[in-house]
This record gives structure tokens, sequence and C-alpha cells, in this order.
């Protein structure tokens, strides 16, 4: 958990500066979610890391980068969520979008919507999960969301959040989709053009696990005849390659 002075294009700005100044009990309740988050979050590491940015000037506003294993079709891409703890919070849960979105255009899974809505049971808007996955005041936090969303939603089969089964060539085709937009936005597009902030975050963890991403992209492309793929996998090498000198000869070309 890092403080920072700005977090440009910020999703609730606006609900953020139509609250004001937070009252002393309330910023003090922030301030120990921050805290507690700080030990609650696992150590980073390339397939593994949470990292949070929170903003100086208003401390209920953050933003946070995910990464994913190997095994899944979000693997080593860097995903980015804007966080906002409403003023009753922590009484109820935290507001979480998703900023991976190529513009609002792309839908990274079937909870993760192009629009940036989150869908999730710890966050109290949607009427699937368990009743004790639900927000619960006094005993949920913050750390519980964001381990929840790279557990829960970025998973190996996606597909099956929308109702398609385990094995069918539905599911996989949709697998290899999701691998499509990871490749697109979450390498390439966070090597080209990396959010404010994150830079060397960013660096660090391609850098740290480039022949892990460089393996991963070309099993992907190999996996998949669509053009898109080849596509995209072939600009998130030609990005590594252009951030990293030395390229291995074996890392390999996409054909």
């Amino acid at each position: 958990v890092e403080m920072v002075e700005s977090l440009p294009g910020y999703l609730f700005g606006k609900k953020a500066s139509g609250v004001g100044a937070r009252t002393p009990s309330s910023s003090k309740k922030i301030f120990k979610e921050w805290k507690k988050l700080k030990t609650f979050l696992p150590p980073p590491g390339p397939g593994n890391l949470i990292a949070v940015h929170v903003l100086e000037s208003d401390i209920s506003c953050a933003r946070a980068m995910i990464t994913c294993a190997g095994s899944t079709p979000y693997a080593w891409g860097c995903f980015f969520f804007d966080i906002w703890l409403p003023e009753s919070f922590p009484d109820v849960p935290p507001m979480v979008e998703i900023l991976t979105t190529g513009g609002g255009t792309t839908m990274m899974s079937p909870n993760l919507y192009a629009d940036g809505k989150v869908c999730m049971a710890m966050l109290n808007n949607t009427n699937s999960g368990h009743k004790d996955e639900r927000w619960v005041p006094g005993t949920s936090n913050l750390g519980q969301v964001l381990l929840g969303i790279q557990a829960q939603l970025m998973v190996d089969q996606p597909g099956t959040m929308k109702g398609l089964r385990e094995g069918t060539p539905e599911n996989t085709e949709y697998t290899k989709e999701i691998r499509t937009h990871t490749a697109r936005l979450a390498v390439a597009g966070a090597l080209n053009d990396p959010t404010f902030g994150f830079e060397a975050l960013i660096h660090w963890h391609f850098k740290t696990a480039r022949e892990l991403v460089t393996s991963t992209l070309l099993e992907w492309a190999a996996a998949d005849t669509g053009r898109k793929m080849k596509k995209w996998a072939g600009e998130a090498l030609a990005s590594l390659e252009i951030n990293f000198e030395g390229k291995r000869e074996e890392d390999g070309k996409v054909s």
C-alpha cells in the first residue's frame, strides 16, 4: 500500500468529490483499513501480486494492480481496479470497478463488465453466491475483496460463470477469447502504455516473469488458430523485446 499524489482518470471522482471532507471517525476507520491491508495481502510475486495506491488528498480513493497465475487466461497480465470507500464504510462494502477494459469496449469475464462493473457477492451487487460470501460489517475487509477478485473472478475457466460447461467447445473458445484480451490489454497494453504511478512495478513484474510470460504467449498462440490471438501475442512479445534488451533466442516467435 503506497500513498500517491494523483490517480489520473479515477473512475469514482464524482462520487468522492460529492461527499466532501470525511469526519474524523470515518477517516480513522479508513486509515485502519489501509493499515490492515498491508499485513493481510500475501508477499508479492509475478503471478501473485496485489499492489494498492491510495490518494493522499482523499484516502477513500485508491487504485489496485492485480496479476494472476499462469494457469488462467489472465496469466501474467496487469489488471487495474479503482476503489472507493463510501462514507458509511465499513458498514457497507467498498465500490470497485475495473479499468482494464480497452476504454469500455472489452468484457474481461462474465463478472468483469466492459462498463467497469465488478459483479461479486462480497460487493453486495449480485444475487449469486452463498450468504457467507457477502460483505459482513465488522468482519469483512478490503483484502478479502481484492483476493476474491483474483481467485474467484479471474479463474482458469471463466466461461463457467456464464453457464458454459467445462470441457465444451464453447467454454474453450471463451477461454481463448479472454486470453486474447489479456495479451492485448494487460500485457502489450501494460507495457506500451503503463498505468500512471505503476510504471516501475509493471517493469519489475514483466522483467521478473519475462520467460514465463513469453512461454505462455507462445503456448496460447499455438493453441489458437485465430488471427487475433496470433496478432496480440506477437504484439506482446515485441513489447517485451523492446522493453527488455538481450532477448533470448529460444524465446521464439509467433508464426
